[in-house]
């Protein structure tokens, strides 16, 4: 009960969490934490009674230490945050704990492929508790989605690709054919028509694609870079 009233005074859980939590009844955390506020504005400034007990964790404490770092993947220092407790304290017990699990050795850092090489093994998703985080399972089932669209984009734009290429390649043609001069001409002359009978231009069109080409590669590269896929400068 002092931990959970201590885990709701410290404004990080709300008081039907803290009693999940902590696994105590709800109604008696809610009078708890009337008493103390009654308490509170009579003028009775007294030190709830869970102040001890933080210089001090209990197996309580130790537990749910461990559970925030493997289950959700918390550090100390977010452990600390969410619960108030001393951060020395709790990092001080993640690494007994460590030792006690056989965790002495670092989790290594994977290495980061270049950008022209980012093809990703499958592998079994590893974490302390062998199981995803929900920030894991967050990220799953939105890229999940998120990839499928982007293949669908991918294969329109290899499509585009190939028209323009076509595009150019009969352009190119009828220059030589007709000479730089001439060909220029009958472009410009081409291009007024088209704006005439309110179509998209030739330039228009063109210039379009290559700045919307850009922005998607700048916007690609930066995904690549917050995924930390690559190191881009």
């Amino acid at each position: 009960m002092e931990n959970a009233i201590a885990a709701v005074q410290t404004g990080n859980i709300s008081q039907r969490g803290a009693a999940k939590r902590f696994g105590v009844p709800r109604a008696t955390l809610q009078d708890q934490l009337k008493n103390i506020g009654n308490m509170a504005e009579s003028g009775h400034h007294t030190t709830p009674k869970s102040k001890p007990a933080r210089t001090r964790p209990t197996d309580e404490d130790r537990q749910e230490w461990w559970r925030l770092h493997t289950e959700e993947g918390l550090t100390a220092n977010a452990i600390h945050k969410k619960t108030g407790r001393n951060r020395e304290t709790i990092t001080k017990e993640i690494k007994r704990r460590q030792e006690a699990e056989g965790e002495l050795e670092p989790t290594p850092t994977p290495s980061v492929p270049s950008a022209g090489s980012l093809i990703v093994e499958a592998q079994e998703p590893v974490t302390p508790t062998g199981k995803l985080n929900e920030s894991m399972k967050v990220i799953v089932k939105r890229e999940r989605l998120n990839g499928q669209l982007r293949l669908k984009a991918v294969a329109e734009l290899s499509q585009l690709k190939k028209e323009l290429e076509k595009t150019w390649t009969i352009a190119q043609r009828e220059r030589q054919k007709a000479g730089a001069s001439i060909h220029a001409k009958n472009v410009e002359i081409a291009e007024k028509q088209l704006q005439k009978d309110g179509a998209v231009g030739i330039f228009e069109s063109l210039t379009q694609i290559a700045e919307e080409a850009e922005a998607v590669r700048k916007a690609a590269r930066q995904a690549l870079y917050h995924f930390m896929f690559v190191d881009l400068p």
